[in-house]
């Protein structure tokens, strides 16, 4: 059995406990920020430079994205697994990155039960229909 599923295993814990303690990091570096300035941004410029602005562009921009993303963390998984100390604190750290549910908590907390349905990704028209009391 691969030894990450285990490492990871106890990483998925400790990193919702240091997001309900911390709360989500506000900062550059944060992964996310680092894929929308580093992969995203560049990417989408080229493909409206090159007229591939349509559903065509979007399609060639979430294959690079997932692909360059993914590549990153797989290529970083590998290069780290000798040295377990240093491969565990940089998953918790990406883990915890990328978990918010405290501050999910703190933004929906004066929202109504029918808003926080629609910022959970339902569509407009259930979002209209849970307003209306429907």
């Amino acid at each position: 059995m691969d030894h990450s599923v285990d490492i990871l295993s106890a990483l998925i814990p400790a990193a919702f406990l240091l997001d309900l303690i911390i709360g989500d990091p506000a900062y550059p570096c944060h992964p996310i920020r680092i894929i929308g300035n580093g992969i995203i941004a560049p990417t989408e410029r080229l493909l409206r430079r090159l007229a591939l602005d349509g559903r065509g562009g979007g399609l060639i921009l979430l294959i690079a994205t997932l692909g360059i993303s993914s590549g990153f963390v797989v290529l970083l998984k590998d290069l780290l697994w000798p040295y377990p100390l240093v491969y565990a604190t940089v998953n918790l750290y990406w883990l915890y990155s990328c978990i918010a549910v405290k501050d999910l908590r703190r933004h929906t907390e004066g929202l109504d039960a029918s808003a926080v349905i629609c910022l959970m990704g339902f569509t407009a028209v259930r979002c209209g229909v849970v307003q209306a009391g429907l």
